[in-house]
């Protein structure tokens, strides 16, 4: 709270500044006092009311909802984190605590100036005019000064009255400068320690003295006897510093400004610096708030909004590429067609060394093609599990192909790896499409190797990803690189991972479940993979392995 008073005491100062500069640039020089006083209270004022003013845009974006019912971005919340308070907001919270303590005495000693202004007053001889003013008449020897609806003068000169003495205090009373006088000293309280807002102060009361000034000159006083009544009288004591009087620091510059040419009316024009330097400030502290909102997705995904992305280095090492387990070159992989490819699977840092070796340590990526008909005959499959369950090879033959979210085939040391000696002749995993999102005490979905722990696809208390839904957005605005041949054939289109986030937050088995072009795949996996650990998703208050997925759009800029 302390820190954010802070802030805002910068902010005034600052505005206080800008306007309180412009106004010494064009104004400050012209006979023009009205606009003169109008301009500084204003200039107080506003920079007090402007860093309140707050713009706010709402923007909304919608986040398209993977098929099958698995958890995609759309359903990430945005959780509550706690950090420890930084250097600065714990210097800043001591700072606001001084300016808060600092203003509170300086309020107290506005307020005792008040009551010791008007204790002088009580004290002295009033005598009330039928205009309403009061003259309140000191044995002490003061200069002429006023207050509110007071005027307050020595017995010597209540007794021997100078007509331009009472017009001057008059014109005081009657253009209310003590209002002035009051809500500029509140303002100083509060920005004791701007030193603009202290000329402010001392500038705003020698408007005051020239306005008061130019009424006693314009009822046809002379300027000459005026100009010694002034020096005369400004060698006394002021009453209080809370009133209207005579000053001996300002008396040069009155009689200068008496002396000058009255400036012409349309000088005034000046005066609407204010309009930019306002616009300005309402621009500097507007700010957007995306709002997501989560739409089920379509047939056929139209891109949600455009994503223009740099190009990826051309010095970016490449990894080896396996396409239903046959290492392939760089170039077939490009040549591969989005419907030809079913999943995608990138591995990379230790897990691409642990299975492959020295030869994998710049990534490998798996690729599996669709098949024109059944995946595999009984001779290339021995295991066959679908959502999970093992089933016989005979109940492939009743599936619907409408019916299959995903098929993943395991061969060779991957499926021997995952199901031992059971699986050499491979494995063949298959998601079937859900009707309706699963319950929160659903099973596991998919049964895994012996030895690890299932995998959910909902669970009691979802995973989050470091600081929420729009960090995670920013993540991926950050992190992703629109691939350079892709980008220069003019390739977009729609991307959807799969992965699951471990029971300590880390990010495995990404794998494509819809293509746009290899190269975009790729990336969407390569970004995927890079992911900082997650918060863990719970269920029955143990860490758990949560299957989600992502949409990521490619679209360019046309």
């Amino acid at each position: 709270m302390m820190t954010e008073y802070f802030i805002y005491s910068l902010k005034v100062a600052a505005l206080m500044a800008v306007f309180y500069l412009f106004w010494r640039l064009l104004l400050e020089r012209e006979t023009l006092h009205r606009l003169n006083r109008i301009v500084l209270l204003l200039t107080a004022l506003g920079s007090f009311v402007l860093p309140l003013c707050v713009i706010t845009l709402h923007r909304t974006e919608e986040i398209v909802a993977p098929v099958g019912g698995t958890v995609g971005m759309g359903s990430l919340m945005v959780g509550e984190v706690v950090e420890e308070p930084t250097l600065w907001e714990r210097w800043g919270s001591v700072a606001g605590i001084v300016l808060l303590v600092v203003t509170a005495a300086m309020l107290l000693h506005l307020v005792y100036g008040i009551w010791r202004l008007h204790r002088f007053i009580r004290h002295c001889e009033l005598h009330r005019e039928a205009n309403g003013v009061t003259i309140a008449v000191s044995e002490e020897q003061i200069a002429p000064s006023s207050w509110m609806h007071t005027i307050m003068l020595s017995r010597c000169d209540y007794e021997q009255p100078l007509s331009a003495i009472l017009v001057h205090e008059r014109s005081h009373i009657h253009h209310r400068h003590s209002w002035d006088v009051l809500f500029v000293e509140l303002v100083t309280a509060l920005q004791w320690f701007n030193p603009v807002v202290w000329m402010i102060r001392q500038d705003l009361r020698t408007v005051h003295e020239y306005e008061a000034d130019a009424a006693v000159i314009s009822g046809g006083t002379d300027m000459r006897a005026y100009f010694n009544m002034l020096v005369q009288k400004a060698t006394g004591r002021g009453a209080y510093s809370m009133a209207n009087g005579i000053s001996n620091s300002t008396l040069k510059k009155r009689i200068k400004r008496m002396l000058k040419r009255k400036s012409n009316r349309w000088r005034g024009v000046k005066a609407l610096y204010v309009i930019p330097v306002v616009a300005l400030s309402l621009a500097a502290t507007a700010k957007t708030i995306v709002e997501y909102r989560q739409v089920p997705a379509p047939e056929k995904v139209q891109a949600v909004e455009p994503v223009v992305l740099p190009a990826a280095s051309a010095g970016d090492k490449q990894p080896i590429v396996f396409i239903d387990g046959k290492e392939v070159s760089k170039e077939k992989f490009k040549s591969l067609k989005p419907e030809q490819v079913e999943t995608m699977t990138v591995l990379k840092d230790k897990e691409a060394t642990a299975a492959y070796g020295e030869k994998g340590k710049n990534g490998v990526i798996l690729v599996t093609l669709k098949k024109e008909q059944q995946p595999a005959s009984e001779s290339d499959i021995s295991l066959v599990f679908i959502d999970g369950k093992e089933v016989s090879r005979e109940k492939l033959k009743h599936l619907d192909s409408e019916q299959i979210e995903t098929v993943t085939v395991l061969k060779d040391k991957e499926s021997t790896a995952a199901y031992g000696e059971k699986g050499k002749n491979g494995v063949m995993l298959i998601t079937l499409k859900k009707e309706q999102q699963p319950d929160a005490s659903n099973a596991p979905v998919a049964k895994l190797p012996q030895g690890q722990d299932p995998v959910y696809e909902v669970c009691e208390v979802l995973p989050e990803f470091p600081g929420g839904m729009s960090e995670m957005m920013k993540f991926v605005q950050e992190n992703m690189k629109y691939p350079q041949e892709a980008y220069a054939n003019g390739v977009q289109g729609r991307v959807i991972v799969n992965y699951v986030v471990e029971k300590d937050g880390t990010i495995s088995g990404a794998h494509v479940v819809r293509s746009v072009d290899p190269l975009l795949d790729a990336e969407a996996l390569r970004m995927v993979n890079m992911m900082p650990k997650w918060k863990p998703g719970k269920h029955k208050g143990k860490p758990v392995r949560v299957k989600f997925t992502i949409p990521i759009t490619f679209k360019l800029q046309g």
